[in-house]
């Protein structure tokens, strides 16, 4: 059984930092993507660094959430995992052409 309390903290922020987001197709809320990579994760390994960093995967690129604040709040090995899938060029200080070029070659 996997503890929750980290997991917890990164649920609570992704939810936070998300809000009023959808998917850009379904215009689900965009929590509902951050809980199926939760749950499917959870059955693949019990590395809370690794659950996290999934869950927090788009922060970086969709919301005004730092790498500094990220750091802070979950460490190092988080950080370096969602920085590792974050596109440089689909940040939120990146034009919206930019956001846009980038998403449509993924």
């Amino acid at each position: 059984m996997i503890e929750m309390d980290k997991i917890e903290k990164t649920l609570v922020k992704a939810h936070d930092i998300h809000k009023n987001q959808a998917r850009k197709k379904t215009k689900f809320p965009y929590f509902v993507h951050i809980l199926d990579v939760a749950k499917y994760l959870m059955y693949e390994t019990k590395d809370k660094d690794v659950i996290c960093a999934r869950i927090l995967h788009d922060s970086l690129e969709n919301t005004p959430y730092t790498k500094e604040e990220l750091t802070k709040d979950f460490g190092d090995k988080v950080f370096s995992l969602v920085n590792f899938c974050t596109e440089p060029e689909n940040t939120p200080d990146a034009t919206k052409e930019q956001q846009k070029e980038s998403w449509k070659r993924n």
